[in-house]
């Protein structure tokens, strides 16, 4: 029987940023970082940043060696004032495509995803549409057969559950309807975590609402389907 392990942290991602170089960034205009990934030669800082129009989806690039900060483009053709939880997806070491929530207000937000070639962006899809409520905590993994795999919270009229959907491929172009982690509860679901497991797969992490705390619980993906979740954290874990 295989086993797999994983090691759950919990940390501040702005008590990271003076260490990775986007301190002096954040501090200036309010800019929010949501993630942080490598990339060859350096790393990319995704978040967003408020203005008069709404939130705006911020990308900054940090070279390793000589520390120097630039910014990236970003999508264009919005659907909605605001932009949410951006995810860099990185393909052989490089930015590939980006993840965020769009709508009009915080509960129409929708998934949507666009391409990057190296130079600009493709015109963005939309993996997700508004659903009955609020859409949030976007997480993102790449898994060993190149493709990638999203999951967020959903409210689904009575509860938030956690989500996912698969590309079909590297590109992006296609991605599976929208599918329960897990099965249907009357317990909130909330602040999934990603990360792909070496030899395929991932695990992703929530809370779930017990009844009386929120406890951390892990499911496993083995490609196809999901695993029963288990719970791993103590009661109030989140």
């Amino acid at each position: 029987m295989r086993r797999w392990s994983a090691v759950l942290l919990f940390c501040s991602c702005a008590g990271l940023l003076p260490e990775t170089g986007f301190g002096q960034e954040k501090a200036q205009a309010g800019l929010e970082v949501t993630a942080l990934v490598d990339v060859r030669g350096g790393r990319i800082a995704a978040g967003t940043r408020r203005t008069e129009r709404g939130t705006e989806l911020v990308l900054i690039r940090r070279a390793e060696v000589v520390g120097e900060l630039s910014s990236l483009p970003v999508p264009a053709f919005r659907t909605g004032a605001l932009r949410h939880d951006p995810q860099p997806l990185v393909a052989d070491g490089e930015l590939a495509g980006l993840a965020w929530l769009e709508g009009a207000d915080g509960r129409s937000l929708a998934v949507r995803f666009a391409r990057w070639d190296g130079e600009r962006w493709a015109r963005p899809r939309t993996v997700a549409a508004p659903g009955p409520g609020s859409q949030t905590a976007l997480a993102a993994a790449r898994l060993a057969d190149a493709s990638w795999l999203l999951a967020w919270s959903r409210f689904d009229g009575a509860d938030d559950e956690v989500v996912w959907s698969r590309s079909a491929g590297p590109e992006g172009e296609s991605w599976s309807a929208p599918r329960r982690i897990a099965q249907d509860n009357a317990v909130p679901d909330v602040t999934p975590a990603l990360t792909a497991v070496a030899g395929g797969g991932a695990v992703a992490a929530w809370s779930r609402y017990d009844g009386e705390d929120y406890r951390v619980v892990t499911a496993r993906f083995d490609g196809r389907g999901w695993s029963a979740p288990r719970a791993v954290g103590p009661a109030g874990s989140f």
